[in-house]
C-alpha cells in the first residue's frame, strides 16, 4: 500500500474557481471604491429644497393628527428637519405643532404626523419646514 502525494511541491493547490471568485470580488470592491470616490468628489453644490404637504386629518384619541409628507427635491441631504404646522382662523393662529425628521436625503420623501388638541378641519392649515442641519 502506497501513500498518496500531492503536487511535486507538496502544497495544496488553489482551485481555479476560487481564483475566479476572488477576482470578481476584488473587481467589485475596486468598482465600489471608485464609485464612492467619484460621488464624494462631484457632490453637487446647493442646499436642500424642502417642502411639506398635509395628506390627511384623523381623530386620534382625545385629539387629532395631521399626517404629512415632507420632500427634499434638492441636491443635498438635510438632517434634523423641523416641521411646523399651524391651525389658522381669520389670520390668527389657533394652535401650533412641531415635529422633527431626523434624516431627509436628497431627492426623497418621508412621512410623519403632528398632533393637535383641536380639530383642524374647519380652519386653514399651514405646514412648512422651518429649519435643518447639515449632516
Amino acid at each position: 500500500m502506497g501513500t498518496r502525494m500531492d503536487d511535486a511541491g507538496g502544497g495544496d493547490r488553489t482551485d481555479p474557481l476560487e481564483w475566479i471568485i476572488a477576482s470578481v470580488a476584488a473587481a467589485a470592491l475596486v468598482a465600489l471604491a471608485a464609485w464612492l470616490g467619484y460621488l464624494a468628489l462631484t457632490e453637487p453644490a446647493g442646499t436642500p429644497a424642502l417642502a411639506v404637504r398635509p395628506t390627511a386629518v384623523q381623530q386620534a384619541g382625545a385629539g387629532w393628527v395631521v399626517t404629512f409628507e415632507a420632500s427634499n427635491t434638492g441636491p443635498r441631504t438635510a438632517s434634523e428637519v423641523e416641521i411646523e404646522a399651524e391651525i389658522l382662523a381669520d389670520g390668527h393662529v389657533l394652535a401650533r405643532g412641531r415635529t422633527r425628521i431626523d434624516y431627509l436625503p436628497a431627492r426623497s420623501t418621508r412621512k410623519g404626523g403632528i398632533l393637535f388638541d383641536r380639530d383642524p378641519t374647519g380652519a386653514a392649515l399651514r405646514m412648512r419646514a422651518v429649519g435643518y442641519a447639515d449632516p
